[in-house]
């Protein structure tokens, strides 16, 4: 994961590379204007992540439950479950 920066006349020339690296690499790519930065693209998938992170920050009591589950893991009240076993799991 690289974060690249474009002027928007060379953004424009790259915009279908910059597409597929941003969903592929999950390359973030920032976007000038005279010099200042105007947009930036990334994967949906990021995107959608910032938005859900966003929101619980938002959630005080989201945000305690978060950081208490990250103090249990810490502790070791809480194991973590390699995801390869997760996914194994019947539903």
């Amino acid at each position: 994961m690289a974060t690249k920066t474009y002027s928007l006349t060379e953004g424009r020339t790259r915009f279908c590379e910059m597409v597929r690296e941003a969903g592929v690499a999950y390359d973030r790519f920032v976007l000038t204007k005279d010099g200042k930065p105007t947009a930036v693209l990334m994967s949906y998938e990021e995107y959608e992540g910032l938005l859900e992170t966003m929101e619980i920050e938002q959630d005080p009591k989201l945000t305690r439950e978060v950081l208490k589950r990250f103090e249990d893991i810490r502790s070791g009240k809480a194991k973590l479950i390699p995801f390869e076993k997760v996914k194994l799991r019947k539903r």
